[in-house]
């Protein structure tokens, strides 16, 4: 049991130990003691009660708004107690009888505070009515008139033996109007409290709050049935009601309805933050676990300035209390490594300049390489980690014996496989163009869900729109797409993706599969996700939902300076870093910790460094224009080399694997793939050279016939190796073609000689399209190469499928082989 708990139970024991006794008084007076005396203790302990609550309050309630309406209630039980007891203690009649009328003085406004209070129960510390409850003052205030007015008019209480006395008395329309008035702000404040009384996204209810009403209720039908004992030790109604009120407002603090201090100590040895509280003597009171050793008195004496470095990666912050100071540790590490990388970023800018003029003297051919280990490097980047899965699936397919394990590792084969040649696709599609279709994201997307079909679950994509995507956006949407699948994989029934492209991108998913998602949403920003009534549930509370939403999309006057680190400059100038940690006390309860820390000065200094770099980067342009030409020419060839290569080599083993795993083959044969698959990737990570083909014609029509196509040559063939080769390209574009989209076995092709070119025709035996055909990226990547080679393509949908070629004969040194 925590220090705390202990010294609320201590005060509770207390106070019920003070009510007690007051009980007592009040039977002993009536039975033992008969002197005022008894009476005006009696009136004193409650008074004493009432006024050490009002202190507390002051002391412990957060919310500004809500203490003062509390302070206010509290002054009017104890004004209440007060006018009670003067007016017993009196012998005069008009005395008593305006002393009575004044009792309505709080009877009346304490249920309109009530209902002030309990429409701020569960609201953030800034929260402020809204203006209409103003509103509430202007019946409260009649009433109040009314009353206090009542010897004029008698429409309140009436005197039928002409006394004016509250000896004797009956009750007119206006004491109904009066009590109803306070029955309904009781009530609504009542209805307020046992709403917000249900914890959020759940059927638990806290039912501390509900217990002194409960108790309120039993005792007014006991005061009603006059039950003896009831009137004997609580016959005092006023004080009963101020008991009661104070009862459930302490209840709702208690359980933190009302947001006040209580149960900070344990936060504050359960948070992960270096935190020292100290006197105005800088002598320690509080210290938190993570502060690791207390500051000495004499060190905290001496520091002159709110912020002092301890070492370069820690800030130590002081800031004032109302009676004493706070110290804090900041932990800049993150930063400094960032001021570090741009010291050294500076320093090589420095050599770059010699660096450059040196690189001016490379041959083309040092060049052509370097591109080449970029485009390398730029794949392996971003699927090494696929790559890594497949060798590992790979491997897997080898050793096991189970044919159904090989098929669905097989199957799994195809889905990471396919993958990579897509998003190898996007990559160079995008350095070239810079931008991606929509309808190239569509065919990523298509043939992924195709194979994931073969693999033996249900998947559609539905993408709608046909604008331009960027590069980032493109490739952020399949990497989801792969991400979800796998984390799937295993337990994967079905998927649907559905991708609206539009002033803004937006992607949904239906799953359904075993394995939590709630991962994904540390790698995708933004991402959000719901599960069935069984699974994880939206929730949080609204303070912090307010703080995540104004980080997320800050205001216009406030700049968010890193995304990564979560620094944001605000009007005034000032740059803070905010960070977010889940802690959890020694009782269980978990907190969501926020913490924003000042990195105006480092923020300056970055500043600082990246001005002096930008002049230098501004000095090294002009050496990097010598350089510009020679490598964009390369760069295009070697982009589009590396595109036809990872798209004929791995849609070759695509095509394969689907052949084998729609047929029932046997474990030879799906070895047989696997080591296909080998040899398709072994390029990725530049372990095997790539196969020359010597005779580019006959390697096609061997590719076809593993995928199930046979192909069928009419006519005199082109002799040129430039030409069989282009024509080869062609044959296995469309044999892979004619087995993913036609479900075809032949592959026609013929030559006819014609004045100044040779024409070659591609038809196939299976159905015919559906509507025009779009080039995809092996289409297009085709006729790239055709039209580069000085010849032409036509592509006709109806009535069926054919690929028209017209080659220019050229000479045949100026080719270079489809090998480079």
């Amino acid at each position: 049991m925590s220090k705390t708990t202990k010294r609320s139970l201590l005060y509770a024991l207390g106070l019920l130990v003070l009510i007690a006794f007051a009980m007592w008084l009040r039977y002993a007076s009536r039975s033992y003691f008969h002197s005022p005396a008894v009476n005006y203790l009696r009136s004193a302990i409650y008074l004493f009660l009432f006024g050490v609550w009002c202190y507390s309050l002051w002391a412990r309630i957060v919310q500004v708004q809500v203490r003062h309406y509390m302070l206010a209630i509290s002054a009017l039980m104890v004004l209440w107690i007060l006018l009670r007891s003067i007016k017993f203690s009196m012998d005069n009649t008009d005395a008593e009888r305006l002393l009575w009328y004044f009792y309505y003085f709080p009877m009346l406004f304490i249920p309109m505070l009530s209902v002030f209070v309990s429409q701020s129960l569960g609201k953030g510390e800034d929260f402020r009515l809204p203006r209409w409850t103003k509103l509430l003052y202007l019946p409260t205030l009649l009433l109040l008139l009314l009353v206090l007015t009542n010897d004029l008019h008698q429409q309140v209480f009436s005197f039928p033996s002409g006394i004016l006395s509250d000896r004797e008395y009956r009750y007119e329309i206006g004491f109904f109007f009066v009590l109803g008035w306070e029955a309904l702000c009781a009530g609504f404040a009542f209805l307020s409290m046992v709403k917000n009384c249900r914890i959020p996204h759940s059927r638990r209810i806290r039912w501390l709050p509900l217990v002194p009403f409960v108790l309120s209720l039993a005792y007014v039908y006991a005061y009603a049935k006059n039950v003896y004992w009831v009137w004997v030790l609580a016959g005092d109604m006023t004080v009963s009601q101020c008991l009661i009120f104070a009862s459930i407002l302490e209840c709702c603090i208690q359980s933190g309805l009302i947001h006040s201090n209580f149960g900070y100590d344990e936060l504050f040895e359960a948070t992960s933050l270096p935190v020292q509280i100290t006197d105005q003597a800088f002598c320690s009171k509080y210290v938190s676990a993570a502060m690791q050793g207390t500051l000495p008195q004499s060190k905290l004496r001496h520091i002159q300035q709110d912020t002092v470095y301890l070492d370069d990666d820690t800030l130590l912050k002081r800031h004032k209390l109302r009676r004493g100071w706070v110290f804090w540790k900041e932990d800049i590490s993150a930063l400094s490594q960032v001021q570090k990388k741009l010291e050294l970023t500076r320093d090589e800018l420095h050599d770059t300049g010699d660096v450059l003029a040196a690189e001016n003297a490379q041959h083309a051919r040092w060049l052509k390489l370097t591109e080449q280990n970029r485009l390398y490097d730029m794949m392996e980047a971003q699927i090494d980690r696929q790559i890594a899965m497949l060798w590992d699936l790979l491997a897997e397919l080898q050793k096991t014996e189970d044919q159904n394990r090989a098929r669905r590792l097989l199957g799994q084969v195809i889905i990471i496989g396919t993958y990579i040649k897509r998003r190898s696709n996007l990559i160079f599609v995008g350095a070239q163009r810079g931008a991606i279709s929509v309808q190239e994201l569509r065919l990523c997307l298509n043939e992924s869900s195709e194979n994931i079909c073969v693999y033996g679950a249900d998947c559609k994509a539905i993408v709608k729109g046909d604008d331009q995507l960027t590069l980032e956006q493109a490739t952020q949407i399949y990497d989801l797409f792969e991400a979800v699948v796998e984390t799937e994989l295993e337990s994967l029934r079905a998927m649907l993706i559905s991708i609206d492209v539009g002033a803004q991108v937006e992607v949904s998913f239906c799953v359904s599969a075993e394995e939590p998602l709630s991962g994904l949403r540390a790698h995708f920003q933004g991402l959000e996700w719901e599960q069935d009534e069984d699974g994880l549930q939206k929730g949080g509370i609204q303070s912090l939902a307010e703080m995540q939403s104004a980080l997320q999309a800050p205001p216009a006057s406030v700049c968010c300076l890193d995304p990564h680190l979560r620094i944001y400059r605000f009007p005034d100038g000032t740059a803070l870093r905010f960070a977010q940690e889940q802690i959890t006390t020694k009782a269980g309860a978990r907190y969501t910790q926020i913490t924003a820390a000042d990195v105006t000065e480092l923020i300056q200094k970055q500043n600082q460094l990246k001005a002096e770099n930008a002049k230098l980067e501004k000095t090294n342009k002009r050496l990097r224009r010598l350089l510009a030409q020679m490598p964009e020419i390369i760069r295009e060839e070697e982009t589009l080399a590396m595109k036809l290569r990872v798209h004929d080599d791995i849609g070759h083993s695509i095509l394969a694997t689907r052949r084998v795993l729609l047929q029932n083959t046997d474990q030879k044969e799906i070895r047989a793939t696997a080591a296909l698959w080998e040899q398709s990737i072994s390029v990725l990570y530049r372990s095997s050279q790539m196969r020359a083909q010597s005779e580019p014609l006959e390697a096609a029509k061997e590719r076809a016939e593993k995928l199930g196509v046979r192909v069928l040559l009419a006519g005199d063939e082109p002799r040129t190796q430039r030409m069989r080769a282009l024509i080869a390209l062609a044959i296995s574009e469309c044999a892979s073609n004619c087995v993913r989209h036609a479900d075809g076995t032949e592959l026609y092709v013929c030559f006819w000689q014609k004045p100044d070119c040779i024409a070659v025709s591609l038809t196939n035996n299976g159905a015919a399209p559906k509507g025009k055909i779009t080039e995809g990226g092996g289409l297009s990547m085709l006729r790239q190469r055709i039209e580069e080679s000085g010849g032409k393509m036509e592509i006709q949908s109806v009535p069926r499928f054919k690929l028209m070629l017209s080659l220019q004969e050229k000479e045949e040194a100026a080719y270079e082989g489809d090998d480079r």
